[in-house]
């Protein structure tokens, strides 16, 4: 016997009938004209809406409603791994295998799914594996590529030894010869010399443009643009910074570049006022 409906807004409804206080009424489609849940059907589906034609029931035991649904499936296949792909798909077969009832001749079939899904698993080992093989590999090149330049140099040095700076014997070693440096010329003055404010008290931080051939810089500076100069700093960088000025004192400042071929011109002057 199936199982009693839930009562609904207008009455009670029991194995297909309305009961208005004792006396069991058949259901039909103009008892219960209310919207909203009417019961619970012997499946324990909720029956819920309008009574009407739509919904026609009748006494006894068998009867369902008819549910309209709007259920869609959601992939989401462009966010899975091809190895999620391959779980993702032996779970639906496992599913589609455990409904058989409800789902009797899948489209593709399950044999299908299988054997897709098993090629790629396949496919996706078989790239495992050539990849761990191929780090191996790898690594063996980049130890013997080490080995190798110890060689080759330990050759050169050998090579050099018998030439004694002579390059016609090196060139019958067939080893190339050393480009010999280009003088670098005269160097150039330094360029957009500037003065830059700093939070601390009679400090002033100093940059410039390299300069091409330069080994390092000297810096000077001044109460005036005309001098006299005292030196600031030597450094390799192409910025520093001025200490121990006066706060409130106007700065004139001046670099020049160091290298090979000699001392280049000083910069243009940079005056700042002492912080």
């Amino acid at each position: 016997m199936p199982a009693a409906i839930q009562e609904p807004a207008a009455g009670r409804v029991k194995y297909g009938l309305m009961l208005r206080g004792n006396r069991p009424i058949p259901l039909s489609t103009n008892l219960v004209p209310r919207t909203g849940v009417l019961g619970v059907d012997e499946f324990g589906c909720r029956v819920s809406g309008r009574a009407g034609p739509a919904m026609a029931t009748h006494p006894g035991a068998g009867w369902r409603k008819k549910h309209r649904m709007n259920a869609k499936i959601t992939l989401g296949l462009s966010e899975l791994t091809p190895e999620q792909k391959v779980t993702f798909t032996e779970e639906r077969i496992t599913s589609l295998n455990s409904n058989a009832a409800t789902f009797p001749a899948p489209n593709p079939s399950v044999a299908v799914l299988t054997t897709a899904k098993n090629n790629l698993d396949i496919r996706l080992k078989a790239i495992a594996q050539m990849e761990s093989l191929l780090d191996a590999e790898r690594s063996y090149a980049l130890t013997e590529e080490a080995e190798l330049d110890v060689l080759l140099q330990q050759e050169a040095n050998y090579v050099e030894n018998i030439a004694k700076g002579e390059a016609s014997v090196i060139l019958l070693s067939g080893f190339p010869l050393a480009q010999e440096p280009m003088p670098v010329g005269q160097l150039a003055p330094p360029q957009n010399l500037l003065g830059i404010a700093t939070d601390i008290e009679g400090q002033t931080k100093l940059k410039w443009n390299s300069v091409h051939g330069a080994k390092s810089y000297i810096v000077e500076c001044a109460n005036n643009p005309n001098g006299p100069w005292s030196q600031v700093t030597v450094t390799t960088r192409i910025s520093c910074l001025a200490t121990n000025l006066t706060p409130g004192t106007k700065y004139w400042f001046r670099v020049r570049a160091v290298g090979a071929a000699g001392l280049s011109g000083w910069s243009d002057p940079a005056a700042k006022l002492a912080a």
